[in-house]
């Protein structure tokens, strides 16, 4: 968390600290708190987390963060060799901080910290546009995640694999 120290509060900090502890895992940043892109305020910050024990995870992230069940949505993702990984979604914001939290079953974590490495050092150009396209949305209403999935896709060369997310808080695998 040394890294991304500079651009949050200490209140923000602290959350993030107890989080970590309340769940005795490390918390993995990545996406624009990394880059010149992030907004505090505006911006979310990604996490994501491994686990060994995924039940246990979601049940201590649900009381951490006081949510119910159907906040939690399952996600499938396709992999560049074409493997399907799934996991699970949280987006989270209370007075506080607003996290996009992303539940990994440990057999993933390298090729998702690889994933996560590749979104953290695109080239500044990309990141000037996605800081422009979110100061944009503040003013005009627009599907800026799908834009900024195309931008960073077409940076990584790869097509669209990006999670198609459930409709229902189904947290049994």
């Amino acid at each position: 968390m040394d890294k991304i120290k500079n651009k949050l509060s200490q209140e923000k900090i602290v959350f993030l600290q107890n989080l970590e502890m309340y769940l005795d895992t490390k918390l993995y940043f990545y996406g624009s708190i990394y880059r010149i892109d992030y907004i505090d305020g505006v911006s979310d910050i990604d996490v994501g987390i491994f686990t060994n024990n995924m039940e246990r995870t979601l049940l201590h992230l649900q009381q951490f963060l006081v949510i119910d069940k159907k906040e939690i949505k399952k996600f499938y993702l396709k992999t560049r060799n074409n493997k399907i990984m799934d996991g699970y979604k949280i987006m989270f914001k209370n007075k506080i901080i607003k996290l996009e939290i992303s539940i990994y079953d440990e057999q993933y974590k390298n090729i998702v910290l690889n994933d996560f490495f590749m979104v953290i050092y695109i080239p500044q150009i990309y990141s000037y546009i996605l800081i422009f396209l979110k100061f944009l949305r503040l003013f005009i209403p627009y599907p800026y995640n799908k834009i900024k999935r195309s931008i960073i896709n077409s940076y990584k060369g790869e097509p669209d694999t990006y999670f198609f997310i459930t409709l229902k808080g189904d947290t049994k695998k």
